[in-house]
């Protein structure tokens, strides 16, 4: 097996280019050029805004939206409904990007839009900035596939350690879309399985979970979606604001169901010590050399000592492999189940999977996404001990 192989297994038709009509124009670089509206101002819309609005300095005249009475405007964007949007700007045919998460919606959408007259309709999803939102300075494409080659070795082997057929063919897809930096529609899962997977057997359960990156308590949510009677909860979240806004939820959640939960305003990484930190962040706020304050970060290992862990999920910027070696202690002996994000950098697609067996080998690694855009993929492992071949147990 080699990196050409994992390119062409990662290859293939796919419906969401064959039925592009306006490749050579969903560009950021081509709506620099003309004018264009966004159309949904729901989750989808924040990647766009943060990617299109402010990284790349695009102008969107407005937003379309069904709620628009309700919204007003969608980060100072004017928010219409698609009457006024045909009276706005229906005899000039504008641009329309589609910011929704499945491309099933998007051409229900674009049928709607060709309706009233609207024929220049783009999907968020054929922009491959949105599949890697997080790489803000992009380096020439003959370094970036150089990359890929000389960590050969390391994507291979992730490759192999990839315990089913759709975790195998999920990361060949991504490999492929980034080194090609050419977006794709992935297999993806139902997004309330992120981080609670119903198709992947996690062996030790949910009695004591470690969430970093708890955000305002998402995890909570799902525990009570899914019916998971969790005996504690340990969230981690070092931003000010959306802290404030976690213990709030935590105490909704322990009146109604009495858990021993923990909200700690804290960060995780490889070591304990004060950290510079980029708060107020539109795509995460995060551990960062350039950021505006400083918060207390924290290794897994020296906050809980012999605590009785089950499971560790990670959803934190970038600092997944830091946080991964600081838990090294705990993860080596007590082996819990993780669920780690792997889409802040096409480089977690191998490194998080080396670091994970690195501590303990007899992990079984699966990778799932939950949006069809490259982001919200995540690794999983649960420990599976081997067992002994014939020949051992006969000796």
């Amino acid at each position: 097996m080699q990196l050409t192989d994992i390119l062409e297994l990662g290859s293939g038709a796919d419906p969401l280019f064959s039925d592009r009509a306006h490749a050579s124009e969903s560009t950021f670089t081509h709506f620099e050029q003309y004018p264009f509206v966004m159309y949904g101002a729901g989750e989808a819309a924040h990647w766009f805004y943060e990617v299109g609005v402010k990284r790349k300095g695009l102008t969107p005249l407005a937003i379309v939206d069904q709620r628009a009475n309700e919204i007003k405007n969608y980060q100072g964007i004017p928010c219409i409904d698609l009457q006024e949007a045909v009276v706005q700007f229906g005899t000039i045919d504008i641009d329309i990007v589609v910011c929704v998460g499945d491309f099933e919606s998007f051409l229900t959408i674009r049928a709607n839009l060709h309706k009233h007259g609207f024929s220049k309709v783009h999907y968020q999803g054929w922009f491959y900035e949105i599949h890697n939102l997080l790489e803000v300075d992009f380096i020439g494409e003959s370094a970036w596939r150089e990359m890929f080659q000389q960590n050969e070795a390391a994507i291979v082997s992730a490759y192999a350690q990839m315990a089913d057929e759709l975790s195998q063919r999920l990361f060949a897809q991504l490999i492929n879309a980034h080194y090609h930096r050419q977006a794709r529609r992935f297999p993806r899962r139902p997004r309330e399985e992120q981080h609670f997977p119903k198709d992947i057997a996690l062996v030790k359960g949910c009695g004591s979970i470690v969430v970093c990156g708890a955000y305002d308590g998402e995890a909570l949510r799902l525990l009570k979606q899914h019916r998971i009677n969790a005996e504690k909860i340990f969230l981690f979240e070092p931003e000010p604001e959306i802290f404030a806004k976690l213990v709030v939820n935590v105490a909704k959640y322990q009146q109604e169901y009495g858990r021993d939960i923990l909200a700690i305003p804290m960060a995780t990484s490889e070591k304990t010590s004060i950290v510079s930190f980029l708060s107020g962040d539109g795509l995460g706020s995060k551990i960062s050399n350039s950021g505006n304050c400083y918060v207390q970060a924290i290794s897994l290992d020296d906050f809980f000592g012999i605590e009785k862990i089950t499971r560790i999920t990670m959803d934190i910027e970038g600092q997944e492999g830091a946080t991964l070696r600081g838990a090294a202690r705990l993860i080596k002996y007590q082996r819990p189940d993780l669920s780690i994000s792997v889409y802040h950098d096409p480089k977690q697609l191998w490194e998080i999977p080396s670091t994970i067996l690195s501590i303990e080998s007899e992990y079984k690694l699966y990778l799932r996404n939950y949006t069809s855009y490259a982001v919200e993929t995540v690794v999983y492992a649960t420990y599976s001990k081997r067992k002994s071949s014939k020949i051992s147990r006969a000796r």
